[in-house]
C-alpha cells in the first residue's frame, strides 16, 4: 500500500495528461476555425511558407499580404510575402515534417505543440518537487496547469505561446537548481531555456528580465561569479538584439501579419473598462471556479499552519514574476480582452510559481497527507468536467460564427481556379477573407485578403497589383456590393462552384 502511495502523484499526473489527451483527441488534424482562428491559422501559413521557401529559416513567408488604402502605390503593386515574425523555431520545426510526410495538415503543428506542453507539465512538477516537500502537494500546481481551460484548449493550438511557456517553465526549474548548487551548468541551461522563451514570444521579456535582475543582485551580494554573470547575461541579451535587429529589418522591409504596437490604454477609465471586459470573458477560462476556490484555501491554509519560512529568493521570484506580468499586461491590456491566450504569456506561470512558493512553506506530516490527497482528488474530478466542458464550447458553432462557412466556401477552391487554368504564381484578391490565410490555403496560391467589410478597402482594394478576385457567393452581394454598386465594372466573372466566384481582373475599369 504504501510503495503504490509513493506512486500516487505520478499516477495522478498521467491520468489527467490523459484525459486531456482524449477530449483533445478530435481535432488534432482540424484546421483552425474556432477560437482564434485567424491567428492560428496565420502561425499555420508561417510553417507552410517554410516548405515553400525550402526551409529558409532567415526568411519567413505567409501566404497573404495584408494592404491598407492609406499605404503608397508602389507598396500596393510591388509586394513580398515574406514578414517578419518571433523566431520562428516553434512554426520551422513542423516545417520540416510537413517536409519529410509530403503534406501540410495542421496535425505538425498540433502534435508539436502538444508534445511541449507535456514537457511544460513535467517540468512544471520537477519544479514542484524541489521546492516542495510533500510530494502529495507537489502534483497541485501541474493540475492547475493542465486543467486550466485556456492551456488545454491550446496545448494543441497553433500558436508559440504554449511552447514559450514550456520553455520559461524549464528555464526556471534550472535558474532554481543553480540557487541551490551554485553549479554554472545550470545557469547556462537555464539562460538557453528562457533566452528562447523570448525570443520566440516577446511577451516573456519581463519574466526574463526578472531572472537576470534577480541573479545580478545575488552576484553582487555575494560578489561570486560577477565576470561568469555579466559574461552570460550580456550574451543572451545580445541574441535577443541580434534577433530583433534582423526582425525589424525584415518588419521595415518586407512590411508583418503580426501585431507589433503597444496596446495600452489611454486613460484609468479606459483601464478600468477593459479590465472589466476582460474579467468578465475570460476569468473563468483562464482558471475554473474552483481553481480560485482552492488558491484563496491554500493562501489562508499557509498563512495558518505554514511551518517552515519561505525562502526569501524563491518569494523574490515570485514577486518578480508577479510584477512582471502586472508590467506587460498594462502594456498591452487592449488586446487581453480579445485574446485569452495572452494570459499564457503573462500571468500563468507567475500565478503557478506564487502557488508554489507557498505550498512549499508546509512542513510535510502524517495529517497533511489526507487533506492532500482530498484537494488532489478533488481538483482531479473537478478539472476532468470543466475540461470537457471548455473544449466543447470553444469548438462548438455559433449562428455569428463566420469561419466554418468561410472553410466550406474555400474548400474546393483549388479545383475551380485549377479548372480555369489559373497559374499557380498568379496574385488573388479575395474579398470576404474573415480567416485571411483560409481561402488562400485552400487556393494553393498567394494573394491579397480583404477582412474588413469597410468601404475604403473595398473601394481602394481593385486598384492593388493583383491578377484575379475571389469572393463568396453567400456574403458578396450582402457585405461587399451593397457599400459599392460599381465593384463589378473592375472584373469580369470567368466562373463559379455555387460557393466562390472566380473573377479576372480588368486591365481598364469602365
Amino acid at each position: 500500500m504504501e510503495k503504490w502511495m509513493s506512486k500516487f502523484p505520478l499516477l495522478v499526473l498521467l491520468l489527467a495528461v490523459c484525459s486531456t489527451l482524449f477530449f483533445n483527441a478530435p481535432h488534432f488534424n482540424e484546421l483552425p476555425t474556432h477560437r482564434h482562428a485567424w491567428s492560428q491559422f496565420d502561425h499555420h501559413a508561417i510553417s507552410i511558407g517554410f516548405v515553400d521557401n525550402g526551409l529558409d529559416f532567415f526568411h519567413p513567408q505567409t501566404n497573404t499580404k495584408i494592404l491598407h488604402p492609406w499605404d503608397d502605390e508602389a507598396k500596393k503593386q510591388d509586394f513580398s510575402y515574406i514578414t517578419s515574425v518571433d523566431f520562428p523555431i516553434h512554426h520551422y520545426i513542423p516545417a520540416i515534417s510537413m517536409k519529410i510526410w509530403g503534406n501540410t495538415d495542421p496535425i505538425h503543428n498540433r502534435l508539436y505543440t502538444y508534445i511541449y506542453s507535456l514537457i511544460g507539465v513535467l517540468f512544471l512538477y520537477k519544479l514542484s518537487r524541489l521546492l516542495i516537500e510533500h510530494a502529495y502537494l507537489a502534483i497541485i500546481p501541474p493540475l492547475f496547469l493542465i486543467f486550466s481551460p485556456v492551456f488545454s484548449y491550446y496545448q494543441i493550438g497553433i500558436l508559440p505561446s504554449i511552447p514559450s511557456l514550456a520553455n520559461f517553465i524549464i528555464g526556471t526549474y534550472f535558474f532554481v537548481k543553480y540557487t541551490k548548487s551554485n553549479e554554472r551548468k545550470q545557469w547556462i541551461i537555464s539562460l538557453i531555456f528562457i533566452t528562447l522563451a523570448v525570443l520566440s514570444r516577446t511577451s516573456f521579456l519581463f519574466l526574463f528580465l526578472s531572472i537576470l535582475f534577480l541573479e545580478f543582485v545575488r552576484v553582487i551580494r555575494s560578489k561570486r561569479n560577477v565576470a561568469f554573470y555579466f559574461l552570460s547575461a550580456l550574451s543572451a541579451i545580445a541574441v535577443l538584439g541580434i534577433y530583433y535587429g534582423y526582425n525589424y529589418y525584415l518588419r521595415t522591409n518586407y512590411g508583418t501579419i503580426f501585431l507589433n504596437a503597444l496596446a495600452y490604454p489611454a486613460d484609468l477609465k479606459q483601464f478600468i473598462e477593459v479590465l472589466n471586459k476582460t474579467l468578465s470573458l475570460w476569468k473563468f477560462d483562464y482558471f475554473t471556479q474552483l481553481q480560485y476556490i482552492l488558491m484563496l484555501v491554500i493562501f489562508v491554509f499557509v498563512l495558518i499552519f505554514s511551518r517552515k519560512f519561505l525562502k526569501q529568493i524563491d518569494l523574490a521570484l515570485a514577486g518578480l514574476f508577479t510584477l512582471s506580468a502586472i508590467a506587460f499586461f498594462l502594456l498591452m491590456e487592449l488586446q487581453f480582452a480579445d485574446h485569452n491566450y495572452y494570459f499564457l504569456d503573462t500571468f500563468m506561470f507567475p500565478i503557478l510559481f506564487l502557488v508554489i512558493v507557498l505550498l512549499a512553506s508546509i512542513q510535510a506530516n502524517r495529517w497533511l497527507n489526507r487533506i492532500a490527497i482530498l484537494f488532489v482528488l478533488v481538483i482531479f474530478v473537478n478539472g476532468v468536467d470543466k475540461v470537457n466542458r471548455s473544449i466543447k464550447i470553444a469548438y462548438e458553432r455559433v449562428a455569428w460564427d463566420l469561419n466554418l462557412p468561410t472553410l466550406e466556401a474555400f474548400k474546393n477552391a483549388k479545383m475551380l481556379l485549377d479548372k480555369n487554368e489559373v497559374p499557380s504564381s498568379a496574385t488573388i484578391l479575395c474579398y470576404n477573407a474573415y480567416i485571411p490565410s483560409l481561402p488562400f490555403y485552400f487556393m494553393e496560391r498567394k494573394g491579397l485578403p480583404i477582412v474588413l467589410d469597410e468601404e475604403l478597402f473595398i473601394r481602394d482594394a481593385p486598384t492593388w497589383g493583383y491578377d484575379y478576385m475571389v469572393f463568396q457567393n453567400q456574403f458578396f452581394a450582402e457585405r461587399t456590393a451593397s457599400l459599392y454598386p460599381e465593384i463589378m465594372n473592375h472584373f469580369e466573372i470567368i466562373d463559379t462552384d455555387g460557393k466562390i466566384t472566380l473573377c479576372k481582373k480588368k486591365r481598364t475599369s469602365e
